[in-house]
């Protein structure tokens, strides 16, 4: 694709390059903008997308491999779903941030840290202390990289697409003199500026919102948050995910049972452990494939085999491999979604689905997609749902084969370049946007 418009000094940031949805919308994005642009892609870590990156990309990876996780992710995973706390991460954050003092003094350092932590009850407050120093120095150490980044690429435009991102790098950007146009990313109905942030994270999200000219969202569904959180009505702009036929390894199921595949990585709100009681209601007429990661893939693992249900579990090693995975339906049984890629991979395969009432589900489904929809959330709204893709399956197959090229226009890649192109180029005709 050509397209006529000025060149343009670019820099797009996400958290990093794994295999998630966001970070294939942001490989994509930085690639295309590069045919006739400056681009600049900044991250926290590399990924498997790294080898989908483009030459003509210039990319900053602020932590080299073996460098400890970011602050601003370890601050909110202390504990998961079971309530089990987790410190190896902060640990390594702590040590990482006492390097520059002398070996000795570094010793009883840790040795004092890891007091603490194993009396976690009793030195709390003390912990608590001793970890928001250790954070504070290891935030502003990378704060500064990225503004030194920034600084030196001068860019026209910063496109955000996470939290993480939006909250280094749009802060970097928003504190410059002379401020690049800050478009921010939502992706997600999850709150933004959550309780289980600190007054100065929100308070620091909160200003890059309002310094921001524009907001993108890839679903209606994340706008009355977002609103919430700071950003203003007028800034929010809608631009779906880009999604091109091809882009998964899906065939038609041979078997005589109904075929499930659910891409989501195992995290509480994916909502798998509903859906794996639904599938225990059905003898031996459904087989399904997870495709993902996560903390809670052992505990799923252990209710599939007590429940004794036909299930196999793909990690992210494995899908790399471009296996090839037989179907009927993709199921979606999340709590919450914003524009959902795997929802969007299956159906432009020509397969349908079976979706919580979530994201972009509804808005899809006035398209004319082949989806059916539960009334909720629970085992009992999995199984109805099932039921009817058992019954129907031969008729759904059908309208997704006919549906599949509406989504291929809809959402293909010159469709969603063009939603981005037009929304930099009415920045830019408009600076004093608020």
């Amino acid at each position: 694709m050509n397209y006529a418009y000025s060149v343009m000094k670019i820099l797009i940031s996400i958290g990093s390059l794994g295999l998630g949805g966001a970070e294939k919308q942001a490989v994509w994005l930085a690639n295309e903008f590069s045919k006739a642009n400056e681009v600049t892609l900044v991250t926290y870590h590399g990924g498997e997308r790294e080898v989908d990156l483009s030459e003509r990309v210039k990319w900053f990876r602020l932590f080299t491999k073996g460098e400890p996780e970011t602050l601003l992710k370890s601050l909110y995973e202390k504990q998961d779903s079971r309530g089990y706390k987790h410190f190896s991460v902060q640990r390594s954050l702590f040590i990482n941030s006492v390097k520059l003092i002398p070996f000795y003094l570094k010793r009883k350092v840790i040795k004092f840290r890891l007091f603490l932590i194993s009396n976690d009850s009793k030195w709390k407050h003390t912990r608590k202390f001793f970890l928001n120093i250790s954070h504070l120095r290891y935030f502003f150490m990378i704060f500064f990289k990225t503004y030194r980044i920034i600084s030196k690429v001068k860019p026209e435009y910063v496109i955000t697409f996470l939290y993480h991102d939006t909250l280094l790098i749009g802060l970097a950007a928003a504190l410059r003199f002379r401020k690049p146009k800050i478009i921010v990313g939502r992706r997600s109905p999850f709150g933004y500026c959550d309780a289980n942030r600190n007054w100065l994270q929100n308070l620091a999200i909160r200003f890059v919102y309002l310094r921001s000219d524009s907001a993108v969202s890839n679903s209606s569904a994340n706008n009355s948050q977002a609103i919430l959180d700071g950003i203003k009505p007028h800034k929010i702009s809608i631009v779906s995910n880009f999604v091109e036929q091809g882009s998964v390894n899906f065939q038609k199921s041979t078997s005589d049972k109904l075929q499930l595949v659910c891409m989501a990585n195992f995290f509480e709100y994916k909502n798998h452990v509903n859906l794996i009681k639904a599938l225990a209601n059905f003898d031996n007429q459904i087989d399904i494939t997870f495709l993902g990661d996560g903390p809670l893939k052992l505990d799923l693992l252990g209710k599939v085999n007590e429940l004794n249900i036909d299930a196999r579990f793909i990690n992210h090693q494995d899908q790399v491999k471009a296996n090839i995975y037989e179907i009927d339906f993709l199921i979606l049984p999340s709590l919450f979604e914003g524009n959902s890629n795997a929802l969007l991979e299956a159906l432009v395969a020509g397969f349908p689905a079976i979706s919580t009432p979530v994201g972009a589900a509804f808005d899809l489904k006035a398209m004319g997609a082949p989806l059916i929809i539960t009334n909720g959330f629970a085992p009992t709204d999995f199984q109805n749902a099932i039921e009817i893709a058992i019954r129907h399956k031969i008729s759904y197959l059908q309208e997704a084969r006919n549906f599949q090229g509406i989504l291929a226009r809809t959402h293909g890649r010159e469709a969603i370049f063009t939603q981005w192109l037009t929304l930099l180029q009415q920045l830019s005709n408009n600076s004093n946007r608020k």
